[in-house]
């Protein structure tokens, strides 16, 4: 694997993440400030608080409730609780992610809890679709949001995000209650406050998305860096992408490509393969291909 590539992946993603989170954190607050000043950021502060520490502890009970997930056991896969104590073991978790299944037939993975009481959920639809060798590569991309706290960041991100939205109706609600003081000159409203609440909503939940999109391509380049086999994910990802897209749409449309949107949670499936695959890659491997072409 490409050392080089993976390092400068890295460090990018881990630029952006701080860069995305402190942003989301910065309009909570300004949202806090404008609606209430200084006590209004106090409040604000103390509520987000609150909730990030309470929130992540509660969210796994109802994750796997919702998705009626039951533990898998070790006699119904010893393979597959092998290879999760495997990666567990080259994560540096100190222990091992517990195992759920879920009687979906969609092919589906996730991961809830926190780092040394965590739960990674498959799917039956995931476990018939894909090889041993690719789904070892998914668990290895949950392992991988284990490791780097993703589980908490995120839900801290959706947090701050429903908060910024909140204040921000709460601000736009009294300034319509306002309107007749303001049509008498008994008071004012800023418009710059008035515009920041009605678009800090949006850029709180932008912000998200790409957050989520970032912390995905991390997850792609950690789990590659745990098995050592990037195409086995990438194999995956493609082989989940087609089977999500419905059948009619690949006889009329084809295979056309992803386009990337804002508004999604997840990267392109071209793009992480491209990435993933790019770790395959060596300057000597360039320069024979540069040569060829």
């Amino acid at each position: 694997m490409n050392a080089d590539t993976y390092l400068q992946h890295r460090a990018g993603h881990l630029l952006r993440t701080g860069l995305l989170f402190a942003v989301s954190v910065l309009l909570l607050a300004a949202a806090g400030w404008v609606v209430g000043g200084p006590v209004g950021l106090i409040w604000t502060g103390l509520f987000a608080v609150s909730s990030i520490v309470i929130g992540p502890v509660a969210a796994p009970a109802v994750m796997l409730r919702a998705t009626r997930a039951r533990p898998l056991e070790v006699h119904e896969a010893r393979d597959l609780h092998a290879a999760v104590r495997d990666l567990a073991e080259r994560a540096g978790l100190s222990r091992v992610p517990s195992l759920w299944l879920m009687p979906d037939a969609r092919p589906n993975a996730f991961t809830v809890g926190r780092r040394n009481d965590a739960v990674i959920a498959v799917s039956h639809g995931l476990l018939r679709s894909l090889s041993a060798r690719e789904v070892i590569g998914v668990i290895a991309h949950e392992m991988s949001h284990i490791r780097h706290g993703d589980v908490w960041l995120l839900s801290a991100a959706s947090i701050a995000h429903r908060l910024t939205s909140a204040i921000s109706t709460v601000g736009c609600f009294l300034v319509i209650l306002s309107i007749p003081l303001i049509l008498f000159g008994l008071t004012t409203v800023p418009l710059a406050a008035l515009l920041f609440l009605a678009c800090a909503p949006v850029a709180s939940t932008l912000v998200q998305f790409a957050l989520s999109r970032t912390r995905e391509f991390d997850a792609d380049l950690e789990a590659a860096r745990l098995t050592g086999d990037p195409s086995a994910l990438a194999s995956a990802l493609e082989r989940l992408d087609d089977v999500a897209r419905p059948w009619w749409k690949r006889a009329l449309f084809g295979a056309r490509p992803e386009r990337s949107s804002m508004l999604s949670t997840h990267p392109p499936t071209s793009e992480r393969v491209r990435r993933l695959m790019a770790l395959f890659e060596t300057p000597a491997v360039r320069q024979r291909v540069a040569v060829r072409g």
